[in-house]
């Protein structure tokens, strides 16, 4: 009763669906790359059983990868929450301390993550009731550890879409959101062209397990290119908001004391992270490993 009274404030209701837009247009997107993977080993593949088995073994691989993913992301949602309270604040200069510490700590847990799904493919692959001892069993584990050599720079790029979304950027949070898909379709299409027309390979269809890290590759550098000059514009930033304040003086000029708050604040900042991030990865964690079993 209290909010029509007051009026509806469709300007926040404007900014919250900008924002949300993003992920619903990621996720719709994210699909078609399954589906985009399908169709392409379905036009470079003569043989349909065998473009069957190819569909299956690339199915089999993103629910796999679908689980080592889990951790970075969570690292990523902590991420957001510490940052976007700093950000909102205009506390510069510890948004800057905050994405230079995630950006080690998330790139961390990726090769944890990858080193994970690497060494225990095999017992992965066993979830989805493909039998040891036979020649799909050996290539769902190559094909998991193939597609698993996208995931530590992945990391960086989801750095860049929770960043852009924390600031309340919603048209360079939709653009970091929907440029994997953007760059992974089309090269879904290609690999198999290339095989066949320039290399002559006698199954084109298999390269489009190789042409899934060669995307997310070129999409993180892309990421990893926004996220240090973000960084840089934050430093920039966090400098003008002392300088304004009468207060130019920075660590590198104050002396051993300022030093050592600085190094206590970047703990502190990372242990923020930390903490946000082991919460939900948690659930979403458990979450995952339910539903692939």
């Amino acid at each position: 009763r209290d909010l029509f009274a007051k009026g509806v404030d469709w300007g926040m209701i404007s900014e919250i669906v900008k924002l949300g837009s993003s992920s619903f247009a990621g996720t719709v997107l994210g699909s078609g790359i399954q589906v985009a993977a399908f169709s392409s080993i379905s036009l470079a593949s003569s043989d349909p059983d065998h473009a069957s088995e190819l569909k299956l073994l690339f199915g089999v691989g993103c629910r796999v990868l679908s689980l080592g993913f889990t951790l970075p992301i969570s690292v990523g949602i902590g991420f957001a929450t510490v940052y976007g309270f700093s950000y909102g604040a205009e506390l510069y200069h510890r948004c800057a301390e905050i994405l230079k510490v995630t950006m080690a700590l998330t790139v961390s847990v990726g090769v944890v993550a990858f080193a994970a799904v690497y060494a225990f493919s095999p017992r992965l692959v066993l979830l989805f009731s493909i039998e040891q001892d036979s020649d799909l069993f050996d290539s769902a584990v190559l094909v998991i550890r193939l597609l698993n050599f996208g995931l530590v720079p992945l990391t960086v790029a989801w750095l860049w879409v929770f960043q852009e979304t924390s600031q309340g950027s919603a048209g360079r949070a939709f653009l970091a959101t929907v440029l994997r898909p953007l760059i992974m379709i089309p090269t879904f299409y290609l690999a198999p062209l290339i095989a066949d027309r320039v290399f002559h390979a006698e199954d084109p269809a298999e390269w489009v397990f190789q042409s899934g890290p060669v995307g997310d590759w070129t999409y993180s550098l892309v990421g990893l290119v926004n996220v240090l000059m973000s960084l840089r514009k934050l430093r920039a930033k966090g400098l003008e908001t002392k300088a304004e304040k009468g207060d130019a003086d920075t660590t590198e000029t104050a002396g051993p004391d300022a030093t050592a708050d600085k190094t206590e604040m970047t703990v502190l900042h990372a242990t923020e992270v930390i903490a946000a991030a082991v919460i939900v990865g948690l659930a979403d964690t458990a979450a995952a490993v339910s539903s692939s079993a």
